[in-house]
């Protein structure tokens, strides 16, 4: 059964750098978090075992109006290999926003994935048109998205060190992105948008291959649009 996820629209926006995240001026710690979760129905997703992940998303109308996502997993982070914009961070571990924005074509979407460094692939496709499928370059990719990797820590009372928890990732989407893609979008309240969120390591035969989803979904039909569900804009 496809999910429904409720993100708020926001008047305005600072920068972000912790969980009291700034660059939305919002608590992520109260914000709608959707669950990724192993994919107990797939072998492939047996060994993510262990693996949890989380992902919250809001949308800020100012600055000409953007979307703000953070991804988060439980665990160290994963040491990533690929340091390079459109390289294949999926090998390393990633953290994925994938995002069709109109509902009317549903088929055509981008997938955001993005390694414990903040290093990003970012594609496009439109399902029904395979040739379509491209890596998409962007100057300054990490200012553009405004790319922030952090880490989630427990600190022990008393000493000076804490317990690691947790790693993730936040950026933004601006809404002059999207519209290179789909020109006229509007993001108003009512809004129907489609989304998964994936987490995974697809590195067939590595100890630590995984594969995780919020939406009904399994490792072959992650590129499939008919398998993400349901975002959609709200006021606050």
């Amino acid at each position: 059964m496809k999910k429904r996820y409720h993100i708020g629209i926001y008047p305005a926006c600072l920068t972000d750098h912790s969980l009291q995240d700034q660059t939305v001026n919002v608590d992520w710690l109260v914000a709608h978090k959707a669950d990724i979760a192993p994919i107990v129905d797939s072998p492939r997703g047996l060994n993510g075992c262990g693996h949890t992940g989380a992902a919250q998303v809001i949308f800020c109308d100012s600055d000409g109006g953007f979307f703000r996502i953070r991804l988060s997993a439980n665990g160290n982070a994963p040491y990533p290999e690929h340091h390079e914009l459109n390289s294949d961070v999926y090998k390393d571990g990633a953290l994925e926003f994938f995002f069709a924005p109109d509902a009317e074509t549903p088929t055509r979407y981008f997938n955001f994935e993005l390694n414990s460094d903040g290093v990003l692939l970012i594609g496009y496709r439109d399902a029904a048109d395979l040739s379509t499928k491209r890596r998409i370059p962007v100057d300054n990719y990490r200012d553009f998205f405004d790319i922030t990797p952090f880490v989630i820590i427990q600190q022990s009372l008393g000493y000076s060190c804490g317990l690691t928890l947790g790693w993730g990732v936040s950026f933004s989407i601006p809404v002059s992105f999207i519209r290179e893609y789909f020109p006229g979008w509007s993001p108003t309240p009512g809004l129907e948008l489609y989304v998964n969120f994936p987490k995974l390591r697809e590195v067939p035969g590595h100890i630590d291959e995984h594969y995780l989803t919020w939406g009904p979904s399994d490792p072959t039909t992650f590129h499939c649009p008919e398998f993400f569900s349901h975002l959609d804009l709200v006021s606050v």
